[in-house]
This record gives C-alpha cells, structure tokens and sequence, in this order.
C-alpha cells in the first residue's frame, strides 16, 4: 500500500449494520468511492482522490450514533438518513439511494439543472411518464444507466402497477425466466 486516504474508522469498522452493500461504484470511466453512513461522493484517480458532490441529506445521522452503537432496527426505523450508496453519473444526471424511516430512497438529480428530477421509495412508489425508473440504478454502461431486474422484482411490478411497464413483461414468467437487464436512455 503506497497511500491511505482516510484513517480507519474502528467504531465504524466494528458496528454490525452498514446502509450500503459496497461502497465503491464504477460509472463507465470514473470511479466514485462513498464511506459508510457519510454524504460525500469522492472521485478516485490513478494517484489522486477527490470530493466530487457533497450531498445535502435529510436529517443527516450523527456519528455519535454509531458510536453509541445505536441498536441497528431502531437505527434503520429512525427519521434519520444513513448516507448514500449507489451513486452513478450519466448524462448530466446523477443517481443514488439513501435510507432513511426504514426505506431505501432512490434520488435522481439533474447536475446541467441543478435541480432534484425525483425522490422516491424503492417498492413503494409508483413510476411516472417521465420517470420510469423499475429499480435502483445498478451502474453505467456505454452512456446509459442500467438496472438488474430479477424475477421477484418484475413480479412485483407488473401486480403493482399493471399496465405501466413495457409490454415486454407481459409475457415474462417469473418461475422460469432469467433476470432482465433494463438500460435508461435519457432524453
């Protein structure tokens, strides 16, 4: 190891629950780094690191919390929001998902705008025409934002919300098919 960019976090490093699966997100030719339960999206590089977005959050979880080793339910039932995860850049837009009341929240931002487009809960909240968003974004590919969509997921959708996807998945049988790959093209 030739350098270390933040010193260890051993409160952090020993509490049992973590908001995000990984913390690292690759977005087609840029790397982005989160740390746990923190609100800053950092730009990695060859021999650099650097503070890309600092994300203004809702009842942002104090630090003194996991130092209290707040019990991890009553943590993620708390009003307070637990970081960021998922953070992908496309297009001039940027998404990412966040917990906050016991939900995931995904959020798409416009950076061209500076403007929100949409927050909303993931399995809660209904797509819009002109958000149609299916899932949490899973990364960036050629130009294009892209999610995994397992059979439970689309199961889900399609007796949620009928009519509202892609007749695609009319057809699709969540018993026996695969999981689909949907690609977001922005307009």
């Amino acid at each position: 190891m030739d350098k270390r960019y933040f010193p260890h976090n051993k409160v952090e490093a020993t509490y049992i629950f973590s908001p995000s699966y990984r913390t690292f997100y690759d977005n087609d030719t840029q790397l982005y780094y989160c740390r746990n339960f923190d609100n800053v999206v950092y730009q990695l590089g060859k021999d650099t690191i650097r503070a890309r977005y600092k994300i203004e959050l809702p009842n942002p979880l104090p630090f003194s919390k996991i130092e209290q080793k707040m019990d991890e339910i009553e943590l993620i039932r708390s009003d307070f929001t637990l970081g960021i995860s998922n953070v992908y850049e496309c297009e001039g837009l940027l998404h990412f998902c966040f917990n906050k009341s016991g939900f995931i929240m995904t959020a798409l931002y416009d950076l061209v705008k500076d403007e929100q487009i949409c927050c909303v809960k993931v399995l809660q909240d209904a797509p819009t025409e002109d958000v149609p968003v299916a899932s949490i974004i899973n990364g960036v590919y050629k130009g294009q934002f892209y999610s995994v969509l397992g059979p439970a997921r689309i199961e889900y959708m399609l007796n949620t919300y009928p009519g509202t996807y892609l007749k695609a998945f009319e057809q699709y049988n969540s018993d026996s098919d695969n999981p689909v790959i949907g690609f977001y093209q922005v307009k």
